[in-house]
C-alpha cells in the first residue's frame, strides 16, 4: 500500500487575475447561498448547507397551541431544515489532491507520481480554466494566523460524500453547531473531491454577497497554470532530504 499523506489542494478559478489575486493572500469566500442559486451550471447545489429529511423515515408533526396537529408527511415526502443566514455563511472552495481522485505511484526512493482519474479530471474541468496548488500545512497556518489576529473562527476539512435525501435526521434541526451540515454533500457530487473552508462567526451581507480577507502572500505556488494541460498530464512530489533515513 502506498503511503502517501495528501499535502496538496488544487483551487480553480475561471479568471486569471483572480488566481493571481489570491497567491497575494487576497482569500476570497463566497456566500454559501450564491451556489445554491446557480442556474445551468455544475457547482449548483440547492440542499447545501441544509438538512433535508425523509419524512417516509422520521414521522414529523407540528402541534399548535390550539392543540390542531399538523402532519407533515400529510403535506410532502421531505422538508429541507436550515437556520436563520445560512444563505450568507462564507464559504471556500478547493479540490482535495489524495487517492480518491489520483491514481499514484511510487518509486523506491519513496518519491510520488500522481495522475488524475479521467473520470475526476472531467468534472473538474467544468470548474474553470485556471488554478493553483496550495499547500495544506501553509494555507491552515495562514489561516489560523489570522483567525487569531481577527477573532476569526474558521472550520475545515474534506466533504463528506452521503446519500443527502436520508443522511440527516430531525435532530440536526436543533444541533449546537449547525455549520457542520456544510461538511456533507449528496453521493453525486464526489467527483468533485471538495476540500472546504467555512467562516463561521461572521457572515455576507446577502446570499450573492461574499468577502474578501487578508491573509499573507502564499510562498509554495508561484505560478497560475492552465487547468486542462495540468489535468491531462502528470506531477511528481519528490521526498525531501530530510526525510530520507
Amino acid at each position: 500500500m502506498i503511503d502517501y499523506n495528501p499535502k496538496l489542494l488544487l483551487k480553480i478559478f475561471t479568471e486569471k487575475d483572480h488566481a493571481e489575486s489570491l497567491l497575494k493572500g487576497n482569500l476570497y469566500m463566497r456566500a454559501s447561498g450564491y451556489f445554491n442559486a446557480l442556474e445551468n451550471d455544475p457547482r449548483k447545489d440547492d440542499k447545501d448547507g441544509k438538512c433535508p429529511i425523509d419524512l417516509k423515515e422520521h414521522n414529523l408533526k407540528f402541534v399548535s397551541d390550539s392543540g390542531v396537529t399538523l402532519d407533515f408527511a400529510e403535506i410532502s415526502d421531505s422538508i429541507s431544515i436550515g437556520f436563520p443566514g445560512d444563505d450568507k455563511v462564507p464559504i471556500f472552495c478547493a479540490v482535495m489532491l489524495d487517492q480518491n481522485a489520483l491514481d499514484i505511484t511510487e518509486d523506491v526512493q519513496g518519491n510520488y507520481t500522481l495522475r488524475f482519474k479521467k473520470e475526476y479530471a472531467k468534472e473538474i474541468l467544468k470548474f474553470g480554466q485556471y488554478a493553483i496548488l496550495l499547500n495544506v500545512d501553509e494555507f491552515i497556518e495562514k489561516i489560523s494566523a489570522v483567525g487569531s489576529q481577527r477573532d476569526l473562527i474558521f472550520n475545515y476539512g474534506c466533504i463528506k460524500y452521503v446519500d443527502i435525501s436520508t443522511y440527516f435526521n430531525p435532530m440536526c434541526a436543533t444541533n449546537d453547531t449547525p455549520h457542520h451540515r456544510y461538511f456533507f454533500k449528496d453521493n453525486s457530487y464526489k467527483r468533485e473531491n471538495e476540500w472546504r473552508l467555512v467562516l463561521t462567526n461572521k457572515s455576507c451581507e446577502s446570499y450573492s454577497d461574499a468577502i474578501t480577507i487578508d491573509i499573507g502572500t502564499l510562498s509554495f505556488s508561484q505560478d497560475v497554470f492552465e487547468l486542462e494541460s495540468f489535468l491531462r498530464g502528470k506531477f511528481q512530489l519528490h521526498k525531501r532530504l530530510e526525510d530520507t533515513p
